[in-house]
């Protein structure tokens, strides 16, 4: 027991012993981690326990397609999913930038089976979304259950809520935002963050790249441009270390190291593009009220752009207030960011705005639906309200500091430490009533909403010999569980069908002159078809799928083929992968491979190999 004495003025380091009571219970990695994964799974409850169940919204059909596409090529024949033969005659998969043929959600489906592996990938991508707000919050100088309570709100805001209802979990990839910003900000300090970085957007890119990849990227080039006009304006009154170019050389840095790593996708997604172009002609404008209702008012109704589809909750809103009122230093930059996000959402096409600049730029030009940009918004104002927690808890504490020698005098020491405990513990409590409120209110709400979801359960998948179908774009997942191909095609972009194209052919493969001889079929999977063909004179072989340059063979040369008018006045055949064959018998081996895909996978060796040697080398300079 130590001595009797006053807890005086030189003792206030003993006051300060409070401020560790939130922050040492959420600073230990164990207990946030066991708290953010019994959150995300009575959240995710609904999708958990239902994990072969899907909505009833078209796009379910739609990117279950392309899953179940890439899960048999990975699982059941085990290629690499770079051609798809079920979807619209054959499509290329990893050159289509709305499929999902590589990423977390893949990996996770191939371990654990289709659909429970998607759970289990949401169930990951809303783990990194609650720890990423909660590391950015930290970062931006919420501490405690203020940045706890950031983490929750960006984690578990309704965007990412109403993803399940628009049949859109492969955008939960925007969860990772938060480590996108952090290792950039970081990164203007230290290059192994920008590396860092640079892993998190090439997996945001592989995971859902269509949508969350270029937005994602507009808010980086913005933060950076920001941040080098307040270096040279720091720098201007010497009140700033870091050189002007410091954020543009490591958004730099960030994008070149993403492109080596994902160049194998991007350099046959950029030649289907280019040849086939998305064009969005649609014209999306909202109202400030509009976007704001979707931002903090829980709505009755489900849908696209009704109130709280992107909700964080009036809450959150009042709390980022507090710091405002409070003249935290830290949030006129959130305050600033919330406003450009806000403006970027409405998309308005007069007065002063942001959004038609972007659409104005090169690669830009075809983003659509501005709303998203409320993501954006939704999470610094979760940052907004850590940082009013955390300015409340400030506040008390440091009245606490004022007060606390007054209040003791005359006390023991053990009894001072107590008095001071007690207080501090108090101000935890306090605070943590705070995050409470707007948390369980945000987290009830979409918990509550996705209970609605899961109606309909997907088709079970069968093993067959592979035949293409008419299909049907609405259950457009049925089709590949089928182990057949959907001539009824929906796409984004305007991927060719060869007119000579028909459902429940006798066989795939077949000659343009029939009495020219057989073909049998050997094997077959999406990117290899083995035949043994016998001729007795020469002739053409057809394959019932779309010609792709990618299409080789074995035995002469695969073209497309031209076609000629059949019987029922429509052209047979054309269009089709085609090879030219003498007489004899012979097998014949029809191999796709995308020179685009391997010579990027050759450069993401090569820069693994580069990043390996760099790391070796600045281990060794330690």
């Amino acid at each position: 027991m130590p001595p009797d004495r006053d807890l005086s003025h030189a003792d206030r380091p003993l006051l300060r012993t409070a401020r560790s009571v939130s922050r040492a219970i959420v600073d230990i990695t164990w207990v946030r981690w066991s708290f953010w994964l019994l959150l995300a799974a009575w959240f995710l409850g609904p999708a958990l326990a239902l994990p072969y169940h899907v909505g009833k919204a078209q796009d379910w059909a739609y990117f279950n397609q392309h899953a179940t596409s890439a899960w048999l090529s990975w699982t059941v024949y085990g290629q690499l999913p770079q051609w798809e033969p079920f979807s619209c005659g054959g499509i290329p998969a990893i050159g289509n930038l709305q499929g999902t043929p590589v990423g977390l959600t893949q990996l996770c489906a191939a371990l654990f089976g289709l659909m429970p592996g998607q759970r289990i990938a949401s169930l990951l991508f809303v783990l990194l979304g609650l720890e990423g707000g909660f590391l950015y919050a930290r970062h931006r100088g919420a501490h405690g259950f203020g940045a706890l309570a950031a983490g929750v709100l960006f984690g578990l805001s309704g965007r990412f809520v109403q993803l399940f209802h628009d049949g859109q979990p492969v955008f939960l990839s925007f969860e990772l935002l938060p480590w996108a910003l952090l290792c950039l900000e970081r990164g203007w300090r230290q290059w192994r963050f920008a590396v860092a970085g640079s892993f998190v957007m090439a997996l945001l890119f592989l995971e859902g790249g269509a949508v969350p990849t270029p937005l994602v990227s507009v808010l980086l080039g913005f933060m950076v441009l920001l941040r080098t006009g307040i270096s040279l304006w720091r720098r201007a009154h010497d009140i700033d270390d870091l050189p002007w170019w410091r954020p543009m050389a490591t958004l730099g840095l960030m994008a070149t190291i993403t492109l080596g790593l994902t160049l194998w996708r991007i350099l046959p997604v950029a030649e289907s593009l280019i040849r086939y172009p998305r064009v969005w002609h649609g014209v999306d404008n909202y109202s400030v009220g509009h976007v704001l209702n979707m931002l903090l008012r829980q709505g009755s109704k489900q849908g696209y752009t009704n109130d709280g589809s992107s909700l964080v909750g009036m809450g959150a809103a009042l709390l980022f207030a507090v710091a405002l009122i409070g003249r935290d230093k830290r949030t006129p930059w959130l305050f600033a960011l919330t406003v450009v996000c806000l403006d970027l959402a409405t998309g308005r096409s007069e007065g002063l705005s942001l959004f038609p600049l972007l659409k104005a730029m090169p690669v830009l030009e075809n983003l659509r639906n501005p709303f998203r940009f409320g993501i954006f918004a939704g999470f610094f104002i979760a940052i907004g309200a850590g940082v009013g927690i955390s300015v409340v808890e400030e506040r008390l504490l440091g009245l606490i500091d004022r007060l606390g020698p007054k209040l003791t005098t005359g006390r023991a020491a053990h009894t001072a430490h107590r008095a001071v405990r007690l207080a501090g513990g108090g101000a935890a409590f306090l605070t943590l009533g705070l995050a409470l409120g707007p948390c369980w209110q945000l987290a009830t709400f979409g918990h509550g909403r996705l209970q609605q979801v899961f109606i309909r359960e997907t088709p079970r998948h069968v093993v067959r010999p592979f035949q293409q179908g008419i299909g049907n774009r609405w259950v457009a997942d049925v089709w590949p569980a089928q182990h057949r191909g959907s001539l009824s095609c929906f796409e984004e972009q305007p991927f060719p069908q060869a007119p000579g194209l028909r459902a429940d052919r006798p066989q795939e493969a077949f000659l343009d002159l029939p009495s020219a001889g057989t073909v049998t079929q050997v094997s077959w999977s999406p990117h290899r078809i083995v035949l043994d063909v016998a001729l007795e004179r020469p002739a053409r072989l057809l394959v019932n799928q779309n010609y792709h340059r990618g299409w080789g063979s074995s035995v002469g040369e695969a073209i497309r083929h031209t076609g000629h008018i059949g019987a029922d006045g429509r052209p047979d055949g054309e269009g089709l992968i085609a090879v030219a064959l003498p007489a004899g018998r012979r097998q014949v081996v029809l191999r796709y491979s995308d020179p685009l895909v391997l010579g990027g996978l050759g450069a993401t060796a090569l820069t693994l190999i580069l990043l390996g040697v760099a790391g070796w080398r600045r281990r060794r300079s330690w």
